[in-house]
């Protein structure tokens, strides 16, 4: 699971122009981010991200 489970509710139910508006103007990226980091685990990608980018800032910190 990732943040592709954020889509799933624009699949269900007829959605307007001023619904959409709505949910634009509602969801706020911070908040997405803050939502994400609490409910959705790292998955193998993002650790090995994380992982070489922590390293290659170890490695210019050596140079």
């Amino acid at each position: 699971m990732n943040r592709t489970v954020l889509l799933i509710p624009a699949l269900c139910g007829k959605l307007n122009d001023a619904t959409i508006t709505s949910a634009l103007n509602q969801a706020h990226h911070n908040d997405l981010k803050t939502w994400e980091q609490e409910n959705i685990p790292y998955t193998v990608r993002k650790k090995r991200q994380e992982f070489l980018a922590n390293n290659e800032i170890q490695k210019a910190g050596n140079s």
